[in-house]
């Protein structure tokens, strides 16, 4: 009879939370963690293109004329270019900021690692006017995304990028950027990029310094991916890493025209190969791992404590006041 009671009461106390029950989701994500099975994200993306598109819709875009206009205008405004070092050095706007969309989220909100950007203006405030631009749009999209979510209230994105600049007005015919409907922003979702990484932590798989060597040694087939920027993997990485920033990884391991890029012979990766992604603390591996989460990729882990805690060894990394 006790027996009868007490699991009745169970049964109630999980039903009673609405839907799956508190109790019965908690405990899934927590038996997930501790047992490398990642939990499922609530929608998949084919690519990191589609996942970009959709992030479109929550952004503000302007034409690369309707640039020149706010320029000539002489609005203060801050201009952040999110693409890699190489495109930058290769070619950019004149007042533009160098800010590596891997790194964005770290930097722009930390006065200490915002001395790192080469730039002598102060750290932007939430209310100030942010533009971004990529090669394409399609990075500037989930950067300027990210931005709102981090509560950035003034942000856009330039349509099409420095490739459209490039072409010149001519090639959009100076129009401006006509959309169906405003877009639906997210707004302060989040504090800082510590907080963004806190909340997608819990649905992403962790592996330790310790328990690397064994698994690699295990599983031959694993890609192991660098995802700091060249500078940091040239000054020492983990042998047999592939390097691709943060920032285009997403794009590079989904669409086959973006692996053509990455340097090595291996063919890009399924779905289901097992996979390895590590930055220099985690922050930024945590975020790619989330990413390839959302594109239906299901063997992906990420090294806790990054880079720093390869090289110390299996123990605790004291927080250099560098980007995560």
């Amino acid at each position: 009879m006790k027996q009868f009671i007490g699991c009745t009461l169970l049964i109630a106390l999980m039903a009673g939370c609405g839907g799956e029950g508190f109790y019965v989701k908690k405990y899934s994500e927590e038996y997930a963690r501790k047992n490398l099975v990642p939990v499922a994200p609530v929608k998949t993306y084919a690519s990191a293109k589609e996942l970009a598109t959709e992030a479109y819709d929550r952004v503000d875009i302007i034409s690369v004329s309707e640039y020149d206009q706010l320029v000539q205008s002489g609005k203060p405004h801050l201009l952040l270019d999110v693409r890699e070092k190489k495109e930058f050095e290769a070619g950019a706007y004149d007042n533009a900021i160098l800010l590596p969309r891997g790194v964005l989220e770290f930097k722009i909100f930390d006065p200490e690692k915002w001395k790192t950007v080469t730039t002598s203006r102060a750290l932007p405030s939430k209310k100030e006017t942010i533009v971004v631009y990529c090669r394409s749009g399609l990075r500037s999209a989930l950067a300027a995304d990210n931005l709102q979510k981090l509560g950035f209230s003034d942000v856009a994105l330039i349509r099409g990028g420095w490739e459209q600049q490039k072409k010149g007005l001519a090639a959009e015919a100076s129009q401006p950027v006509k959309r169906d409907q405003p877009p639906t922003k997210i707004v302060g979702q989040f504090k800082s990029g510590t907080e963004m990484v806190a909340a997608v932590k819990p649905h992403c798989t962790a592996i330790t310094v310790g328990d690397l060597k064994a698994y690699l040694a295990a599983t031959p087939s694993v890609y192991l991916f660098d995802l700091r920027q060249p500078s940091e993997f040239k000054a020492g990485h983990i042998d047999g890493a592939i390097l691709s920033p943060r920032g285009v990884f997403a794009f590079q391991a989904s669409i086959p025209k973006k692996w053509a890029k990455v340097a090595t012979d291996r063919p890009m990766p399924s779905k289901t190969d097992p996979i390895v992604v590590y930055c220099k603390k985690g922050s930024r591996s945590v975020l790619a791992a989330d990413a390839l989460r959302s594109l239906g990729f299901t063997n992906v882990r990420y090294i806790e404590g990054g880079w720093l805690q390869y090289k110390e060894g299996p123990k605790p990394v004291v927080d250099d006041g560098g980007c995560g």
